[in-house]
């Protein structure tokens, strides 16, 4: 889950203009133009308005996003916030193929108040949907404080949920996935506004905005973002991508910072670059998926700079052109990792600042993946294995100069 910062013009002058009027249109940080200066021959929609956003739609085929794929994936493969990894039809949208856990202790750590069965089971299978679809995430997480933990695995719940809605749809209407976001925000609304939760499914989630401060927009913003890929698109600029990329990951960032401890006033432009670049690195390692769902992020006009079409990538073969593009790509998102990495001080050292250096090092992995691929992102997809994972775990133990907590779960407990 990721939800992070800036927002950038992939051109200087009249393009960078244009971009910034787009970010700021949504609210969103305006982006450093300097982020995306460079040579380019040098450097190494239901809330989708095709006109207004300038993503135009293609026909619409499959189903399979925030999480999606062809084929499972091994364990330290898997996507963090939007791109799952398993076979359509082997997974319920609404997460209730998991099941619920009986018994369980109170999630939200010793001393609190006893919560009620229902309550506990939400809990329970919120954290059962964040270790089945975002193993980083949850590995990440396992040095959080049990409230603090659980409070994210909740909201995990939510981002994967909406996003399935629309990326393990099936056969089923776009009309009636757009009615199901427009229900769930209405929803999310009422319980934001202090109203309980209908039913048992969203316990959890009521229970995490009663705890903590988080704010309604980017939990709205989201559904904004997955309904982006209601239909194959195309994205035009990066004014366009950097919108899709905030509403999908970058406000992810200030629904954690409240529960991870972070003043929101300091972490947040900071945290949305981070939530950015992450979404940014999925885009890069995913191009081969997405031309299969009919979905081509990269900017176009960006393509036409480097003499570059659709095309060209739907011919999945590396060029020297599409090599230099996608290294000036993996340059931009790390400036957007560099100037992201300034929110890790920010956290308190109770395993959070930990867990949001894990997420950052783990991502930006992948870029250095993507390069030992020399940017062949056809030829297959770049990861970080498990040996690479636990080298980034102690270097970050270094980093914060101690040995982290293992704090029990509602599963583990």
């Amino acid at each position: 889950m990721d939800r992070l910062v800036g927002r950038g013009a992939a051109r200087g002058g009249a393009d960078a203009g244009a971009d910034g009027a787009a970010a700021r249109h949504v609210g969103t940080p305006r982006v450093d133009r300097d982020a995306e200066a460079g040579d380019p021959g040098h450097l190494h929609a239901a809330l989708r308005q095709p006109a207004r956003r300038g993503v135009r739609a293609v026909a619409q085929l499959h189903a399979d996003r925030l999480f999606p794929a062809a084929q499972p994936a091994p364990l330290d493969r898997e996507p963090l916030l939007r791109r799952p990894e398993h076979a359509p039809g082997l997974r319920r949208a609404d997460g209730a193929h998991l099941g619920g856990v009986r018994g369980g202790p109170d999630p939200r750590g010793a001393g609190s108040a006893p919560v009620s069965a229902g309550l506990d089971r939400a809990y329970a299978r919120a954290e059962r949907v964040t270790a089945e679809w975002a193993k980083s995430f949850y590995f990440a997480s396992r040095w959080l404080p049990r409230e603090k933990k659980s409070a994210i695995f909740a909201l995990y719940d939510y981002c994967r949920h909406a996003d399935n809605l629309v990326d393990a749809r099936g056969d089923r209407p776009v009309a009636e996935v757009r009615a199901e976001l427009a229900e769930l925000a209405e929803e999310v609304r009422a319980i934001h506004g202090g109203a309980p939760a209908r039913g048992e499914r969203w316990l959890a989630l009521a229970d995490t905005l009663r705890r903590y401060p988080i704010p309604l927009a980017p939990l709205l913003d989201l559904l904004e973002g997955v309904a982006m890929d209601l239909e194959p698109v195309e994205i035009q600029d990066f004014g366009t991508l950097h919108r899709y990329c905030f509403l999908v990951a970058g406000g992810v960032g200030l629904m954690l910072g409240p529960i991870l401890g972070a003043a929101p006033d300091s972490f947040r432009e900071s945290g949305v670059r981070l939530g950015i670049a992450m979404q940014l690195t999925n885009v890069l390692r995913d191009v081969a998926e997405d031309l299969d769902r009919g979905r081509v992020y990269l900017p176009a006009e960006e393509l036409a700079r480097w003499g570059l079409s659709r095309a060209d990538l739907e011919a999945r073969q590396m060029t020297p052109a599409l090599r230099r593009f996608m290294q000036y790509q993996v340059t931009r998102a790390r400036r957007y990792f560099d100037s992201g990495s300034r929110v890790v001080p920010l956290f308190p050292t109770d395993g959070s600042r930990l867990c949001v250096r894990l997420l950052q090092q783990t991502y930006a992995g992948i870029l250095d993946a993507i390069e030992r691929m020399d940017y062949d992102v056809f030829r297959a997809r770049a990861y970080v294995s498990t040996p690479r994972k636990l080298l980034i775990l102690g270097r970050a133990c270094l980093a914060e100069r101690a040995w982290p907590t293992l704090h029990p779960s509602a599963r583990s407990a």
